[in-house]
């Protein structure tokens, strides 16, 4: 199984976390590729992955705030 970490925003080491969110995953036998990019949700490599896991801040997911 191939796994998507999108990881970025202010505030937590994200370049911290999310290795060891791929860590944990690969005991379980899903191999994890990590990405700043978002782009890649929307160039056609999003049909290559399994699973997405998101570890970033939400106004950095590409979303309209609220307010």
């Amino acid at each position: 199984m191939c796994n998507l970490i999108l990881r970025g925003g202010p505030a937590h080491d994200y370049a911290a976390t999310s290795p060891m969110l791929a860590d944990i995953l690969a005991e379980v036998g899903v191999d994890s590729e990590i990405h700043e990019d978002f782009e890649v949700l929307e160039d056609g490599r999003l049909l290559e992955f399994d699973m997405l896991t998101l570890n970033c801040a939400r106004w950095t997911c590409k979303q309209t705030p609220e307010w």
